[in-house]
């Protein structure tokens, strides 16, 4: 039962079905215990997680190398990291060094603190790679910024033998380094082959080809996106679009990002942020007003960054200016309620 709330991302399900079964008596034992962190480490309960496993080592259950794994993944913030290299000492003093998603874990940490000695180390002491191993490494390459280090990587994977071969997660690591580190053109490039690959992107792989056209301000690349987001019913979603709304505003198509804004399900405070910032050169009296309301009345919990970058448009009224200023302090978590300094 507490493995079923661990897969549904229910962490405190999983917690309360935990507790249930010590109050009728039956003892946890280290599948139920890895179930659990599993649960807090799937909701990015990190602390948390941390926590339960020192309760359970409190409690004499000794960690498998599942749970390590488990509770390894979660020591990729910098605060943690030490704990992270404690971990890993006791990988090897218990003799689950060759356990592959233990390495996995450890390679991944390696990676995000980017230690790349470590991380390549790892990668080459594990016997049988998976595709977890190598989409680590270039993730890890591309992150440091080391692009052509990542590309290497890639291109290996796409050359070795067996049933391995790049996936969503490989082909969105290698896009993103490049996107990340002034290298848009070549993402762009990436894409395309990604596409023959016949890999279907992700919305992580599109919010960042979005940010390369916007950058680029690319707008027939840009659009061919947008057509493939619609294509892969992608377009409902507040990453892509954003991404969107931000691509169009920067390439000076004001009128396709008011669509694509319209377009997003469940708006959240980034979204009118996107939208208000792409229209802040050219804000019409109209859009204002009704941009203004509609915040109110969707009970949006607006900041002085977005109210100030309209009051200060030179082409506002005085009158105008005198009724942004009066309305500035009210500050609506739902409609019916309103928040004062």
């Amino acid at each position: 039962m507490v493995s079923s709330f661990s897969f549904n991302y229910d962490c405190e399900g999983a917690l309360e079905m935990f507790k249930r079964m010590k109050l009728d008596g039956w003892e946890p034992n280290h599948v139920t215990w890895t179930s659990l962190l599993s649960s807090h480490a799937r909701c990015d309960r990190h602390r948390e997680t941390l926590r339960l496993y020192n309760v359970m080592r409190s409690e004499g259950i000794w960690p498998t190398a599942e749970s390590l794994a488990v509770v390894i993944s979660v020591c990729n913030n910098s605060d943690v990291f030490d704990k992270g290299r404690e971990l890993h000492g006791y990988v090897v003093s218990a003799g689950f060094e060759n356990y592959s998603f233990s390495k996995n874990s450890l390679l991944c940490m390696y990676g995000r603190h980017g230690v790349l000695e470590a991380a390549k180390d790892l990668f080459s002491e594990i016997k049988t790679k998976s595709l977890v191993s190598w989409n680590a490494l270039i993730s890890s390459y591309a992150q440091a910024g080391l692009c052509d280090e990542a590309f290497a990587t890639f291109l290996r994977l796409e050359k070795s033998e067996g049933y391995l071969m790049p996936n969503v997660i490989s082909w969105t690591a290698i896009i993103s380094g490049f996107a990340s580190n002034g290298r848009s053109k070549e993402s762009l490039e990436l894409f395309r082959r990604m596409q023959l690959a016949k890999v279907r992107a992700n919305v992580v792989t599109i919010s960042n080809l979005l940010s390369v056209c916007a950058d680029l301000s690319a707008l027939v690349n840009g659009k061919e996106i947008h057509a493939h987001v619609i294509r892969g019913l992608m377009d409902s979603g507040p990453l892509v679009g954003n991404g969107l709304v931000n691509m169009y505003a920067k390439c000076g198509s004001l009128k396709e990002g008011h669509i694509a804004f319209e377009n997003i399900k469940g708006k959240e405070l980034c979204s009118w942020n996107t939208m208000i910032n792409g229209q802040r050169n050219m804000f019409s009296m109209g859009s204002l007003k009704d941009s203004h309301g509609s915040w109110l009345h969707q009970g949006i919990l607006h900041s002085f960054g977005i109210a100030c970058t309209v009051y200060h448009q030179e082409f506002l009224s005085e009158e105008r200016r005198i009724l942004m200023y009066k309305s500035l302090p009210i500050f609506r978590r739902h409609p019916e309620e309103k928040q004062n300094f």
